[in-house]
């Protein structure tokens, strides 16, 4: 019935509507509204303990992080619908400040020599990169293609998920959980 309610509201443009079961906060789940496209079939589920690198090369995982929502975007330089979101992301980022924490994790093979190419000083000033050079984050989120976004709680449970891009800036502070 819940898929049914989806596909009905998708057709209209509306969003799905969160689902009733699945852990997480559930009642920060039911405040949430959704972008379009977002899945919450993984919702509840811990963030990976895969990790990723910063500008240095130090290793992190996203537990670093815990304490606020944090949104972590899949990408690639050679992505064209990943390149087209980066500016709202950016946008997105300077606009909810330290209330949620974006992360624009880089799955180009050539690590920092490639996002160091592409984003230059400046270009995207409130976002923070990483790097997944090795994909092993993307394989422990079993992201399907690129751009994948996934948004997880200030306790790392995943809230939703999206494959595809979004003008992430035109969404309201409560997609976020804000």
């Amino acid at each position: 019935m819940l898929a049914a309610a989806a596909r009905a509201g998708a057709a209209a443009g509306q969003p799905a509507p969160a689902p009733r079961s699945g852990g997480g906060d559930r009642g920060a789940a039911h405040k949430l509204a959704l972008p379009p496209k977002a899945t919450r079939a993984q919702a509840g589920t811990a963030a990976p303990a895969a990790e990723f690198a910063d500008e240095r090369g130090a290793k992190q995982t996203l537990a670093a992080y815990r304490g606020r929502p944090v949104l972590v975007n899949l990408w690639a330089t050679w992505c064209v619908p990943c390149i087209a979101e980066l500016p709202t992301l950016d946008r997105l980022q300077a606009r909810t400040g330290k209330r949620l924490k974006v992360l624009a994790i880089s799955q180009d093979l050539g690590g920092w020599r490639d996002i160091r190419r592409f984003a230059k000083p400046g270009l995207f000033p409130a976002l923070d990169f990483r790097s997944d050079k090795d994909t092993n984050f993307a394989v422990a989120l079993k992201a399907a293609g690129l751009p994948m976004t996934v948004l997880y709680d200030a306790n790392g449970r995943e809230l939703w998920r999206v494959n595809g891009s979004v003008e992430w800036d035109k969404l309201p502070d409560s997609a976020f959980g804000l």
